[in-house]
């Protein structure tokens, strides 16, 4: 069984109804409680989706707060230099540690629908020299110390396995309180994923840019005529609480869509220009 390096949060996920097609004019700011409420451009549609208990699934389907919620640091602090946000994922656990960065948000998403969806066996972090930090290990009756950059593991039968939430908390934040995977969650997406191009994007690829900083997709939607793609991307600033949906300001500073078009990505400079003007990623990764 592969090793996935990621996150989790109890989260109760109810799919949208048959919200595909352009929805601009119909509803409010109020009406957006998920990401798949977020209207898409005119003439695009949302990318199918068979399987409800899919990872691209979850990811459409996280729940919002509402439009305009301000975004927080680790310390609960306000983050008032973030200016781009579109809207903040409400109830993705992060943990609470000025350890977690931006290559932090993949590895909570993708976490959090493996305990979702019981795939304990999955989740497993993997530290820069190969050491493998397992949840399903510790539930079982072991516990880790990090000593000398590796983990050192001992029977722990204190506890039984209860598999809860709180349970996964405290595992997260074993790893990042003590900032043992401060400097891993980049390797994880480096090791962890595949390369592959814009043309192929999918929902959950994640854009890289200098190992430590990353953004997640969260949605796509594809024009009439099959021609152009549009999606949503979503980051998580160091050090992160919240993770929050970036608007489109390539274009404008004062562009207010979350959505951002292949055809606008310039890589005439050898990277993907997605958010703003400044954000310039090197390669999109894909979950092996």
């Amino acid at each position: 069984m592969k090793a996935n390096v990621l996150f989790f949060v109890a989260l109760t996920i109810v799919g949208c109804s048959s919200r595909t097609t352009s929805d601009e004019t119909k509803f409010s700011n109020n009406d957006i409680t998920k990401v798949c409420d977020i209207p898409l451009p005119d003439g695009y549609e949302r990318e199918a989706i068979d399987d409800t208990a899919s990872y691209a699934y979850f990811l459409r389907n996280l729940p919002l707060k509402p439009i305009g919620s301000p975004v927080y640091f680790y310390d609960s602090t306000e983050c008032k230099a973030i200016t781009n946000t579109y809207a903040v994922i409400d109830g993705i656990y992060t943990g609470g540690s000025e350890w977690e960065f931006s290559a932090t948000a993949p590895v909570c998403l993708e976490s959090e629908w493996l305990f979702n969806t019981k795939r304990y066996e999955e989740l497993v972090f993997r530290l820069p020299n190969g050491d493998l930090c397992d949840y399903n290990r510790v539930e079982k009756g072991e516990m880790f110390t990090y000593k000398d950059g590796g983990l050192h593991w001992y029977e722990d039968r204190s506890t039984k396995p209860v598999y809860t939430h709180e349970s996964f908390r405290a595992f997260l934040n074993l790893m990042f309180m003590d900032g043992i995977y401060f400097n891993s969650a980049h390797i994880a997406l480096s090791k962890e994923t595949e390369n592959v191009k814009l043309s192929d994007l999918r929902i959950g690829d994640v854009f890289v840019r200098d190992g430590d900083y990353a953004v997640i997709v969260l949605d796509i939607a594809t024009s009439a005529n099959g021609k152009e793609k549009c999606f949503i991307v979503a980051e998580g600033i160091m050090p992160i609480r919240d993770i929050y949906i970036l608007k489109n300001r390539v274009a404008t500073e004062t562009n207010e869509s979350p959505w951002h078009y292949v055809s606008e990505i310039n890589n005439s400079s050898g990277g993907y220009t997605i958010g703003r003007p400044d954000y310039n990623f090197v390669t999109i990764e894909r979950l092996k």
